[in-house]
């Protein structure tokens, strides 16, 4: 762990908190980095740092649907566009960060949401609260985080701890 998830004052805060913390691991994975790296794929995976990014921003918006029981909840698989560059990845990453937090602090974490229609093998009728929807963003994010952390040092050696450093991120926040 490179740095402490900041002081919470309920649950609805706890949730945004550590969402927001798995999501600024995947923003301090491209602190630094060349638009010319961000397609880069180092390893075995065909995962890159601009694509992770992009389907960080792409989860979000997803589950936020599910969770509104939106017919717009649908799967896309994020493809990084010839104009794509750290700051405009980082910029939507963000956009989209500041619209799932404020709806976390206002959902009623006990309401059931069916969640069958996110692949085919999860039969109709599946339910599942608001609060296991952000808790499995949490997961996701994380597993991502992990990912870039992976990616990044592959690409030019830096690790989690530079990238908290060189962004002033506190390591015990408040």
């Amino acid at each position: 762990m490179t740095t402490l998830v900041r002081s919470v004052t309920s649950e609805h805060d706890a949730l945004v908190a550590f969402v927001a913390e798995q999501r600024a691991v995947l923003r301090r994975s491209v602190h630094g980095l060349g638009d010319d790296r961000l397609r880069a794929t180092p390893s075995a995976s065909a995962l890159s740092l601009g694509w992770l990014l992009k389907h960080a921003e792409e989860v979000e918006r997803y589950w936020l649907a599910v969770a509104r029981c939106s017919p717009l909840a649908t799967k896309q698989n994020p493809v990084l566009l010839d104009g794509d560059t750290v700051d405009s990845v980082v910029a939507a990453l963000d956009t989209q960060g500041k619209l799932t937090d404020e709806a976390i602090r206002g959902f009623d974490l006990d309401q059931q949401v069916d969640i069958a229609g996110i692949n085919s093998i999860i039969p109709g009728g599946t339910m599942r609260s608001i609060r296991w929807i952000v808790l499995h963003l949490i997961q996701e994010h994380g597993r991502h985080a992990g990912h870039a952390d992976i990616i990044r040092e592959s690409l030019d050696g830096a690790v989690a701890i530079d990238l908290v450093m060189a962004t002033g991120t506190p390591v015990f926040p408040e």
